[in-house]
């Protein structure tokens, strides 16, 4: 059922009486729903393609980019300024997609460290045979990558079945060099 309020707004009243509104209160030309959005401002980078800033953290740009590491686009989070990455932002990620074949090993040292906590926590008899770093590539893939404003990276790996867990590991890489990061679920 609908029904008008004073001035021409219109809700709309479900079966547990609950109100929705259907129609937009205007006051002075804008929407009064829009005061209260965060705004977002797009650019378009000629590497990493459309980015995506939010008024409330201006200095923050998130978007998608395609990789080899990965199935389908990763995110991609950057935190370069309220004028987003410089030609040296696009060199650090393009050396550390280069790098990261190189720093596999002990990235999957870091990761098999997160996961043998992660089974201890939870019931995964099924995955016993993750049993060595080198084996966590069946189980994880590269999700995001985050570069920080103090020019380290976050690296951030999901499980590719749906039966494991909802969470991600992330590695943090501090001068080249992987850290134990966490499990974020």
């Amino acid at each position: 059922m609908v029904v008008e309020a004073i001035g021409g707004v219109s809700f709309l009243v479900d079966k547990r009486y609950h109100l929705r509104l259907v129609k937009p209160l205007i006051l002075g030309g804008f929407f009064l729903f829009d005061w209260f959005k965060t705004k977002t401002i797009d650019i378009d980078d000629p590497y990493f393609g459309r980015l995506t800033s939010r008024s409330d953290n201006p200095s923050r740009w998130s978007g998608k980019l395609s990789t080899r590491f990965s199935s389908s686009p990763i995110s991609i989070h950057l935190d370069v300024g309220s004028t987003g990455p410089t030609e040296e932002h696009r060199r650090m990620i393009q050396e550390l997609l280069s790098r990261l074949p190189d720093l596999e090993s002990k990235i999957e040292e870091r990761l098999y460290e997160l996961w043998i906590n992660l089974v201890f926590d939870e019931s995964f008899e099924q995955y016993a045979s993750i049993d060595a770093p080198h084996k966590m590539t069946e189980i994880v893939e590269l999700g995001g990558i985050a570069l920080d404003a103090d020019n380290s990276f976050s690296l951030q790996y999901e499980f590719k079945k749906d039966s494991l867990p909802e969470a991600s590991l992330f590695v943090d890489i501090v001068n080249w060099e992987p850290l134990a990061g966490c499990v974020v679920d």
